[in-house]
């Protein structure tokens, strides 16, 4: 009788062996077997707050824990601290960056957390964008980058979970390859260093195509929305 019981039970864990259940319960951010463990689940929201080119909101802060940062450093700052604290930082996430380029740093890198560099070839890592509401936004870096710029859907929820103005400024001076707008302070508020007299590209919140991030340009004197997404480990 006890030998049937012990028989039994070796079934049933060979059975969840069979099925990875667990390896998911070992890995819960993980899917497929221990081989495979499927798309890396990142996160990709809209700033809630709309800086001036210098990504400062009238000389001030952006956040209490980003105090004296200013440019690529106080945006990324800014991403990182409400993807904490709005509970966006899953287990395959190493950091959020904020969607800039500049004049000696495009997407294509920073999203590899690769800093000072320009058109790097994307890893062989398989990885999935979700917005706040679990709407898949991106379902790879070619997505991003190489499918003429279109996302799967937009890209207007907040880090609060409201939608950003429709058709407002993002700065980015990110073109739809994921490379810089150009090396000139007038691309990209000097590496988004200026409020004053320069201007930076921009893209659109809710454009079609690439245009979401890359469609016009604007003043630095202006404010406007930037994007954060999280970059795998």
């Amino acid at each position: 009788m006890k030998y049937a019981a012990y028989l039994g039970l070796a079934l049933v864990l060979g059975a969840c062996n069979n099925l990875n259940l667990l390896d998911k319960l070992e890995n819960p951010g993980a899917s497929g077997d221990s081989g495979n463990k499927g798309p890396i689940k990142l996160y990709a929201f809209v700033s809630s707050v709309t800086p001036q080119g210098d990504m400062k909101i009238s000389g001030a802060d952006m956040h209490p824990n980003c105090a004296g940062q200013t440019a690529f450093a106080a945006a990324d700052c800014y991403c990182q601290n409400r993807a904490i604290e709005t509970g966006l930082m899953t287990p395959g996430t190493k950091r959020f960056v904020a969607w800039l380029s500049g004049s000696s740093v495009d997407m294509t890198c920073r999203i590899q957390d690769i800093p000072a560099a320009q058109a790097c070839a994307f890893p062989a890592k398989d990885v999935n964008w979700y917005n706040k509401q679990e709407q898949l936004i991106a379902d790879s870096y070619t997505r991003l980058f190489t499918i003429g710029g279109a996302l799967i859907n937009p890209l207007v929820i907040t880090d609060t979970g409201g939608a950003a103005t429709n058709g407002a400024n993002v700065w980015s001076s990110t073109q739809g390859n994921g490379l810089t707008s150009g090396t000139l302070a007038a691309n990209h508020c000097q590496d988004w260093t200026l409020n004053t007299s320069q201007t930076a590209a921009t893209g659109s919140i809710n454009g079609a195509g690439s245009t979401w991030s890359a469609l016009a340009s604007a003043s630095c004197t202006v404010t406007a929305y930037f994007y954060c997404f999280g970059i795998p480990n």
